[in-house]
């Protein structure tokens, strides 16, 4: 069989599992092995350009997009409360396709909001249950985390205890890379964004603040600005 054949047949399966997701009953490793069959037969940048586009991204347009209600998400929060707002953080993520994940997706962060660069971002992998941002696209709701408090006594704990020591409902999937990241992070809301004609979870509209101001951060007008926030951005992602 020539290298043309072949190659053609595997990018052919490629593009019509990408077309027909119902279909698919391949693994993960299955469909990337097949890219890579037309990969080193030929038409490499085709078969990469197909999974790039079957994994998904949110395009520069509707990142400019998203800023706006992110921008105002965080004038209303200053205007309503006590809270510099320099000290107000608004982040954007979106469920999408990786490599690693190419059937549930991960949350990745597709806007990022705030006057101040600090805390940095992170470099965590949010899948479905880890953290708070996990416990948000499982529980479909809005959900809070005060990380001072949640990980106030093991602030100090090593790799190997954070694996043995820890309780799994403070860990919540997260590995100790992962906390190390964000144990300072103060107090974060996390309201989801739900496509109201399927009900399907987008991603989620994540405020972070210093945790001393927690108890203004639960009010229920911030709460109100923070779904608005939600809702708006995830009407911008169709």
């Amino acid at each position: 069989m020539s290298y043309a054949v072949i190659t053609t047949a595997a990018l052919a399966l490629v593009t019509y599992l990408e077309l027909n997701p119902s279909k698919n009953k391949l693994t993960n490793w299955e469909l990337v092995s097949l890219a890579a069959v037309a990969a080193f037969f030929g038409a490499g940048p085709i078969a990469f350009r197909a999974v790039g586009e079957y994994l998904g991204d949110v395009s520069h347009k509707t990142r400019l997009r998203l800023e706006e209600p992110a921008k105002a998400c965080i004038a209303a929060l200053a205007a309503v409360t006590d809270i510099p707002i320099t000290r107000i953080g608004v982040t954007v993520f979106v469920v999408l396709r990786s490599r690693g994940h190419m059937w549930s997706g991960i949350q990745k962060r597709v806007v990022r909001m705030r006057l101040e660069s600090n805390p940095a971002p992170t470099h965590i992998r949010w899948t479905k249950r880890k953290g708070l941002l996990g416990r948000c696209w499982t529980e479909l709701e809005d959900v809070c985390v005060n990380h001072q408090l949640q990980f106030g006594e093991y602030m100090a704990c090593t790799k190997k205890e954070w694996r043995k020591s820890v309780p799994d409902s403070v860990k919540q999937y997260l590995t100790y890379k992962d906390y190390k990241q964000i144990r300072h992070y103060g107090f974060i809301h996390a309201s989801p964004m739900i496509d109201l004609s399927d009900g399907h979870y987008k991603g989620c509209v994540v405020v972070q603040v210093s945790d001393r101001f927690e108890e203004q951060m639960k009010t229920e007008e911030v709460v109100e600005i923070i779904r608005t926030c939600a809702g708006t951005a995830c009407t911008m992602l169709k």
